[in-house]
Order: structure tokens, then sequence, then C-alpha cells
């Protein structure tokens, strides 16, 4: 995730995590049009179903399945793309919209969690420290002042 370079430490927020979000598929989009990959429309049909289930349990093999490809020429193919792996992936869309859920509502940490598609409140706190490097009540208080 991204950091300040001042501290090293601090995320530029849930706006700037969408936004390289964003930019990455728009990055596999040129890719594919220069002819560096022959598989967007696997890629996009893959980015396009964990974007619209993130919030449900997935692993690879669902999304194998889902893009009708076996689980993993679907990741290899995937971290070719965006260098990193589909689970790798999936744990950053959901802390994406966690990171924007914290500081855009008055929903409890917990509900976020559950909500963004993680099966335990430990789980996401770790996700979620090792992304953005810091706790979610820590970067709602840090972050929800801000009008983003």
């Amino acid at each position: 995730m991204l950091r300040s370079p001042a501290n090293n430490r601090a995320p530029f927020g849930a706006f700037i995590v969408w936004v390289c979000v964003c930019f990455l598929v728009h990055l596999v989009l040129f890719f594919v049009r220069f002819g560096f990959c022959n598989n967007i429309s696997l890629i996009e049909r893959i980015v396009v179903y964990i974007s619209q289930n993130y919030s449900q349990p997935l692993n690879v093999s669902e999304i194998g399945k889902a893009v009708g490809l076996h689980p993993d020429y679907a990741n290899s193919i995937f971290k070719k793309v965006f260098g990193c792996t589909l689970y790798e992936y999936v744990i950053q869309e959901r802390i994406a919209h966690a990171q924007r859920k914290l500081v855009l509502s008055d929903l409890s940490i917990t509900e976020i969690a559950f909500d963004c598609g993680f099966n335990s409140i430990s789980r996401f706190n770790a996700a979620f420290l090792k992304l953005t490097a810091y706790r979610p009540v820590e970067y709602r208080k840090r972050y929800s002042k801000l009008n983003i």
C-alpha cells in the first residue's frame, strides 16, 4: 500500500487506494491494447468478478471456476499482470472498501469487517494493519476528520 515518504507510516487514505485500484485496471487495458497481454478478457472477467463478490467468501478455485479457468492458470496470468496473487488482490480489494467505509460511515469496525468479506475480526485487523500500517480504529480516528 502507499505510504507517506515523510514518515513511511501514514497511508494516503481510502480515496487514493481506490484511485490506485482503478489505475491498475486501466494499466491492464493499456498493456492489452499494445499487445503486451493476450488475456485481457480473462483478466477483466477476473477483476470484475472480484469487485462484484469481494464481500462474499472467495478463494482461487471459485474465482477460476467463475471465469472458466483452472485456478492455477487464473492465478498465474493474474500475477503476471498485477504482480500479486488472486488471494492478495482480494484482500487488497476488501481493505480498500473497508478504508472507505471507516472514513465515510458510522458502522462499527466489526460490521465493516464482515461487510467487506472477512470472516473474523482478527484476520481483518491483521490484514488492515499489514496493508495500511494502522489498526482500523487508528485509521478511522486519523482520517474520518478529512473531507474526502
